[in-house]
């Protein structure tokens, strides 16, 4: 399956894997990498969830996300380095994982006494439906799009972890008291809902739209 991948930083920052995977040892192994990647993913959900009394967690938290790129960029770039790929078995657990890690990370803010609404909520629904569709077109399609439009998985981390790094500094103040109280958190998860479920509509739309007019079109000269 061709993958592809058009985000912002994907050049510079393939060119950094490329050196980075020389540099790890031999006896760590893409497992040992996909599991810290979990690891890491996990420590995100769990630092969020308890931020609101060690507000310290809230810097852990962005930087588990740096230990979370390392891990989850590195493991089956590093298999095929070695000669030793897992295709099928690595696109399973690779996305399966990548799901998991979403609805943990985002789950821990949903739940967390930061937040006084269930904004995060709709961010995890929308993000993890928008992940269903990339898969979903990728098996009809034959090519697994990696982001959407100029937006990946790597500046999703970097947005997450400097939007961490400004709750440890700023703190989480409630700004609006109507339609009631609604923290920093609230309207930043509000905003961001409407955001991906928008792109989540317009992705829908244009590819159903898109297969329709392939489909009709190989129907006509059949």
């Amino acid at each position: 399956m061709k993958r592809i991948n058009r985000s912002i930083i994907a050049r510079a920052e393939q060119a950094v894997l490329d050196r980075l995977v020389r540099l790890v040892p031999g006896f760590i192994g893409p497992d040992f990498l996909t599991a810290l990647a979990f690891a890491a993913a996990l420590g995100i959900g769990f630092a969020y969830v308890f931020a609101y009394k060690f507000r310290i967690l809230f810097i852990v938290a962005a930087a588990l996300y740096a230990v979370h790129w390392y891990g989850d960029s590195l493991d089956g770039k590093i298999a095929r380095e070695r000669g030793k790929p897992r295709p099928r078995y690595g696109h399973y657990v690779d996305h399966l994982l990548d799901s998991v890690t979403v609805a943990v990370v985002l789950i821990g803010l949903t739940i967390s006494a930061e937040t006084l609404t269930a904004a995060w909520m709709w961010v995890t629904s929308g993000f993890l439906l928008l992940m269903i569709h990339a898969y979903l077109k990728a098996s009809v399609t034959g090519k697994f799009e990696l982001s959407i439009g100029f937006l990946g998985a790597t500046e999703a981390r970097i947005i997450a972890a400097a939007f961490s790094v400004l709750l440890f500094f700023k703190g989480n103040p409630v700004l609006s008291q109507w339609p009631a109280p609604l923290t920093l958190l609230d309207i930043t998860g509000s905003v961001a809902a409407v955001v991906i479920w928008t792109m989540l509509a317009v992705q829908v739309i244009t590819t159903a739209r898109k297969l329709d007019r392939e489909d009709r079109k190989a129907w006509k000269k059949g």
